[in-house]
């Protein structure tokens, strides 16, 4: 007998350190902002507040050049 949830059996895999260092490379690095965009998406990230920032610092970079 499975006792799960339908909300343990949904959860999708995560590492929210990993968005955070994601996050934090970019913001140290704007060649890392470049590189993501291509490969990242903000729906990617699983705390929908980090898929905010990335997608804010991918605008501010766009808009001023840098971050």
């Amino acid at each position: 007998m499975n006792h799960l949830t339908d909300f343990q059996t949904t959860l999708l895999p995560h590492d929210l350190a990993a968005e955070m260092a994601l996050l934090g490379s970019m913001l140290h690095d704007a060649n890392v902002i470049a590189d993501m965009s291509e490969l990242v998406k903000s729906s990617d990230f699983y705390d929908r507040r980090n898929g905010i920032l990335f997608t804010e610092i991918r605008r501010i970079n766009v808009e001023s050049g840098g971050v």
